[in-house]
């Protein structure tokens, strides 16, 4: 499950960064391009995230039988054979500024860790 958040949120990124360039409604916002990005990342984030809910929902039926880590069945609010709640967007809508804003220096700080751990495995286990 975990592995799958890193490419979702550049993948969303990368997204959300094309309809913003392509948007006519980039050029009216008064924050301008970046504000406009921002909003629209932050805005459709909970989309983002009932997509992976539902996803993995399913796969968790298929592989279970029944989704063993959550069920929303009991909600009104439920959807997606109660795999999403509309309850949680203000949840999403924080983690999504959240991600917005500390995706890249994350990404940064992994990439030059996993350079380091992959030189060093690569002296310590791969060298003649």
């Amino acid at each position: 499950m975990l592995y799958a958040a890193p490419c979702l949120l550049d993948g969303y990124r990368h997204l959300i960064h094309e309809i913003a360039v392509g948007s006519e409604a980039a050029s009216f916002t008064a924050n301008g391009f970046v504000g406009f990005e921002a909003t629209c990342f932050i805005l459709l984030f909970p989309v983002n995230v009932w997509l992976y809910e539902a996803l993995l929902g399913h796969a968790l039926v298929w592989l279970y039988g029944t989704n063993v880590a959550w069920l929303y069945g009991d909600y009104a609010d439920a959807f997606c054979s109660g795999h999403c709640r509309v309850g949680h967007a203000p949840f999403w809508w924080l983690l999504g500024a959240c991600c917005y804003w500390l995706q890249p220096a994350l990404k940064v700080s992994s990439d030059a860790a996993a350079a380091v751990l992959t030189t060093a495995a690569w002296s310590t286990f791969c060298a003649p």
